[in-house]
């Protein structure tokens, strides 16, 4: 397609601040059009200004569909601009939208932010808990995780289709991640606006985790869905705090990783390369156990919780909602309709709170 736009896809992939990137990208589609690149805008676009957590502005199975479709509205852009760190996942169960992109001789890059594996991990563990209904602990997750090996199979995929991937290790620039992403889309310093809030899809306290692992053992995973996401985005600035886990687990799962870690850093940069990471760096031996001596909830934390749940167990969906391909959301288990009792762990809260 000579004088077409290129594509620059972001694929993530996941917990690499792909949500506070969609946020500055929506925010900045004036200055991103200024310097040439088109970011189409999409039913969450409103939602990424406001800083809320969302998923970009494509649906990966309409991939070249999309891209169409932006050059028709902007044909003398220099680039289309999409992205959804769903990409990852979707094009390793099903290239075959990467696929016939190159083979329609589109100028694709993808761009990848990747991010060391204990760190992936905790925040990785707290997303399954979040928006998954996970309820097992951080050391079972460990043991059954092999994401390192699917970013060795993705890029693997792109070597194969000749798709170029550039790539910025967001454990080094967690702190610039806006400077990063205009240095890898070649744009000028101060491009992007920020989002609006200090964090967007934060991690979560101990005492966090532990409350919604256990409504979605009470309430099934769509009521633990909503109550992350009252939480990340009505209280965005709480620091969050790893889940507990012992040394022997640390080390077995980061001896797991080293065979695939060391292969990644031969392709890697050495700003990107992945760390072999130290226990203290993410744990505190002092906390290792689920001590609810040790954790705490803020009024503010307890309101949000209450007043979600309060919203998502009193009433019954008339419908099904349809499907979201831009936003898949996990299964959501079974919601009881009607009045619902608070279980031990909630009357505990309010019983503290009263103290």
């Amino acid at each position: 397609m000579t004088g077409a736009p290129a594509l620059i896809l972001h694929v993530g992939h996941s917990k690499t601040g792909s949500s506070a990137l969609q946020s500055a990208f929506a925010l900045s589609t004036d200055a991103l059009a200024r310097a040439g690149i088109h970011y189409p805008e999409g039913r969450e676009t409103e939602a990424a200004r406001a800083g809320r957590i969302t998923s970009g502005n494509l649906d990966p199975d309409a991939l070249l569909a999309t891209y169409h479709r932006a050059v028709r509205a902007v044909p003398d852009a220099r680039a289309v601009l999409l992205s959804n760190e769903a990409c990852f996942a979707a094009y390793l169960n099903t290239p075959a939208p990467l696929r016939a992109t190159v083979e329609a001789g589109v100028a694709l890059r993808i761009v990848m932010f990747v991010r060391d594996p204990m760190d992936w991990a905790i925040s990785g563990y707290m997303q399954m808990v979040k928006r998954a209904g996970h309820t097992g602990d951080f050391a079972a997750f460990l043991e059954k995780n092999r994401f390192l090996r699917r970013v060795e199979q993705f890029f693997a995929l792109c070597d194969g289709l000749g798709i170029p991937v550039l790539t910025r290790n967001y454990s080094r620039c967690r702190d610039r991640l806006l400077p990063e992403a205009e240095a890898l889309l070649d744009l000028q310093p101060g491009t992007l606006t920020p989002p609006p809030v200090g964090q967007v899809n934060r991690s979560m306290t101990r005492a966090e985790l532990a409350l919604l692992r256990a409504i979605n053992r009470e309430f099934g995973a769509a009521a633990g869905h909503a109550v992350a996401d009252a939480l990340c985005e009505t209280l965005p600035d709480v620091m969050a705090e790893a889940p507990p886990l012992t040394r022997e687990a640390f080390r077995a799962y980061i001896a797991r990783s080293e065979p695939v870690r060391k292969r990644l850093n031969a392709r890697l940069s050495a700003d990107d390369a992945y760390l072999r990471e130290r226990y203290r760096h993410h744990f505190d031996p002092t906390a290792n156990a689920e001590d609810a001596a040790a954790m705490a909830i803020t009024g503010e934390q307890a309101e949000v919780v209450v007043a979600t749940l309060r919203a998502v167990t009193t009433r019954a969906p008339a419908t099904d909602p349809a499907p979201d391909p831009i936003r898949p959301s996990p299964s959501p288990g079974t919601l009881k309709s009607g009045p619902v009792s608070r279980p031990g762990w909630l009357r505990r809260i309010a019983s503290g709170l009263r103290r």
